[in-house]
């Protein structure tokens, strides 16, 4: 840390003055502030401009804030039309699958809508308001012949 200015060692004395948390620490602290203020030729009147003083010297004394992270700078790369579920499994498919364009294109746009379409029917199954496993409910609350 560096060294304390004259005025930042007057506002550290300052604030027990009007803070201090018992009446002797107090007592103390206004001695303190006004041999301060004997000392360097200052009055009770100065005390607004040596705080000011205090404060740019804290302000000046502070570390620099830690450059930026650059990826913050660039776009999500989602975020860019040219990225859509369709597209991916199309220049995925296209690498390993040969067909026509036409059928490429179905193709392509259907797997996302299958794979969406399963996922929700799988959730669905484990849900215990579906219609399977409230019809197996019923079935195994009715009376065994």
């Amino acid at each position: 840390m560096a060294k304390s200015t004259p005025a930042q060692r007057f506002a550290r004395i300052f604030e027990l003055f009007l803070n201090g948390a018992m009446p002797g620490e107090r007592d103390a602290a206004e001695r303190k502030v006004n041999a301060w203020l004997k000392q360097h030729g200052k009055t009770r009147a100065d005390i607004k401009a040596i705080l000011a003083q205090a404060a740019a010297d804290d302000a000046a004394q502070a570390p620099p804030p830690p450059p930026s992270d650059p990826r913050a700078a660039q776009p999500h790369p989602y975020k860019n039309p040219q990225f859509t579920p369709a597209g991916l499994v199309r220049g995925i498919t296209g690498k390993y699958l040969t067909m026509t364009p036409h059928v490429h294109v179905i193709y392509s746009s259907s797997s996302p809508r299958t794979s969406i379409a399963n996922s929700i029917l799988l959730h669905a199954w484990h849900l215990p308001a579906s219609g399977r496993t409230a019809a197996r409910a019923k079935r195994s609350r009715s009376p065994k012949p």
